[in-house]
């Protein structure tokens, strides 16, 4: 019996095209299956970066707190009389030797989990000043002050910065704890250093997009000048 052409070629399609689509679901298989894998090394690898500031906090932070220093979640604030004198940015002898504390507990614990050698984890020393004064001499102080602390550490505790990703910057008075602060007591409270902790952002993208990059750091963009009158135009700022 002569099989028709049109048969012929319907019943030589079917398998080809079985074929095909099974390759298809299978390659659709294996491409879920590898971006359920990346997306669960991504997942382990922000619980990894959580942990690690989690445990920072506990084993470096949280033993100092006291009535000069107040520590929350992956920061530390420390008044300017632990550190400076009135409108001075040298440190004082015992602001030294409470940054050497801090500095050799934290490099300890970032070497430990190989935090050091990698763009994870960002170091932020932040320095902040009262309203008092131009908002340009504060800036410049509170940047000078927190330089200082980062250069300390890097001299006396070996914490480069470059290595360990630690970035300095003066806030000048744009950030207060109390805001329209006229009580030698508010004031004093925001003239301060914060020493902050915390997953870098691109950090996280890469991580959620499974890429790495090595690319500089930048520190983070300094805020404009508040408009207005200033309090005091003296240079006797805080």
């Amino acid at each position: 019996m002569r099989r028709h052409r049109g048969s012929e070629d319907l019943f030589n399609f079917w398998p080809a095209f079985t074929d095909g689509m099974t390759g298809l679901f299978l390659a659709v298989i294996i491409l879920f299956l590898t971006l359920s894998v990346q997306n669960f090394v991504n997942v382990i690898r922000l619980i990894e970066l959580e942990s690690l500031v989690g445990r920072i906090d506990k084993e470096v932070l949280q033993p100092l707190r006291g009535p000069d220093a107040k520590a929350d979640r992956g920061s530390l604030r420390l008044g300017e009389a632990v550190l400076f004198d009135f409108d001075s940015s040298v440190l004082r002898p015992e602001g030294k030797t409470r940054l050497a504390g801090i500095g050799l507990k934290l490099k300890g614990v970032l070497d430990k989990f190989g935090a050091g050698s990698v763009t994870s984890l960002q170091v932020s020393i932040e320095g902040h000043t009262d309203s008092q004064g131009s908002a340009d001499y504060n800036l410049e102080l509170s940047d000078k002050r927190a330089r200082a602390v980062a250069e300390f550490w890097e001299s006396a505790c070996g914490l480069s910065r470059a290595k360990y990703d630690i970035i300095a910057v003066g806030r000048g008075p744009f950030r207060p704890l109390v805001s329209n602060a006229r009580s030698e007591r508010d004031l004093a409270l925001n003239r301060r250093i914060e020493i902050r902790i915390y997953p870098r952002f691109d950090s996280l993208i890469e991580v959620l997009m499974g890429k790495h990059s090595s690319a500089a750091n930048e520190a983070p963009e300094m805020p404009p000048h508040a408009p207005g009158k200033m309090i005091r135009q003296s240079p006797n700022a805080r």
